[in-house]
């Protein structure tokens, strides 16, 4: 309890016992004027007690309302700063949030770039493959891959076939070997083969027979020629699938050295009908122009994209 409540009920109650006295002088004892005279006195200390203590309490009050008004002043200034920090730190969460989604955005495109980078490179690297396989095809001994060349030629006429070979090429002899294996009874694919080596050029013995000489002449060149009655390449005849399946059999286009003009020059009347004559020269290596130019451009590309 505060000193100036405690003064403040002591006034109150000299006043109350002031009034008391009074009254009980005024009705017991009305010819006794001392003691009508003690309780006005005391009903004045009592009266003065209690202004004083009501000056006092209303000064303890308005300090203490003051006080509190400041208080609660602060408690404003707080909560505006707090309100101020608040949204401030909502600004920066969402400039954070959108400096979050552009480096995500970046970092999505980086990767993008990134993925197709590999997959450019992983294509370069294909390229490179084929073409390196293309090239180690091109250069070692020619081979014919039985089992594709009989598939290959599964299911078309069926026509007799010499094949000719250099006889002091050894590649050339057993490349013409495995082709006559392929082309023949047996395991391959049921064709009439005769396998015969080239006479020796200082003899005249193929020169009486023109279009065997030129025959001859562009195996030497290219590698292989085919000579017929029918110089007709249309698709799905006999012609046509033999050339088909030697070039794939033996591991691409112009790997064995059979070009398509190589037989579309020497229609041989003196051949029966079913007859073919194949020549095999000495191996020339043959890398097909439009794959070496595909490697080529791919690997500028690259090197554009790299810079």
């Amino acid at each position: 309890m505060d000193l100036w409540e405690i003064v403040e009920y002591v006034g109150e109650t000299l006043v109350f016992i002031g009034v008391v006295g009074e009254v009980f002088a005024e009705w017991r004892e009305p010819h006794r004027n001392e003691l009508g005279k003690a309780s006005s006195i005391v009903l004045v200390i009592g009266l003065a007690l209690s202004l004083a203590a009501l000056i006092g309490t209303n000064e303890y009050f308005n300090g203490t309302i003051a006080t509190l008004k400041y208080a609660a002043g602060l408690a404003n200034e707080r909560a505006e700063g707090a309100e101020l920090a608040d949204t401030q730190l909502r600004i920066d969460l969402e400039n954070a949030k959108k400096e979050t989604k552009a480096k995500e955005l970046d970092l999505a495109a980086e990767q993008r770039k990134v993925a197709e980078a590999q997959k450019d490179l992983l294509e370069a690297q294909k390229g490179s493959d084929q073409f390196a396989r293309l090239v180690a095809a091109s250069v070692n001994p020619r081979h014919i891959d039985r089992k594709r060349f009989v598939e290959l030629m599964n299911g078309y006429p069926k026509r007799s076939v010499e094949v000719w070979y250099e006889p002091d090429d050894d590649e050339a002899r057993f490349f013409a070997q495995e082709l006559a294996t392929a082309l023949g009874p047996g395991e391959g694919a049921g064709w009439d083969v005769s396998l015969k080596p080239f006479p020796p050029k200082d003899r005249s013995w193929d020169t009486q027979f023109e279009q065997f000489r030129v025959l001859r002449r562009a195996a030497d060149l290219e590698g292989m020629a085919i000579g017929s009655k029918d110089r007709s390449l249309e698709p799905k005849t006999s012609l046509w699938t033999l050339q088909n399946a030697i070039n794939l059999s033996a591991g691409g286009w112009g790997i064995a050295g059979l070009s398509q003009w190589a037989m579309q020059d020497f229609a041989d009347s003196s051949l029966c009908d079913n007859c073919v004559r194949v020549a095999v020269g000495p191996h020339r290596p043959n890398i097909p122009l439009v794959l070496f130019s595909n490697a080529l451009a791919k690997a500028t590309a690259n090197s554009k994209k790299q810079k």
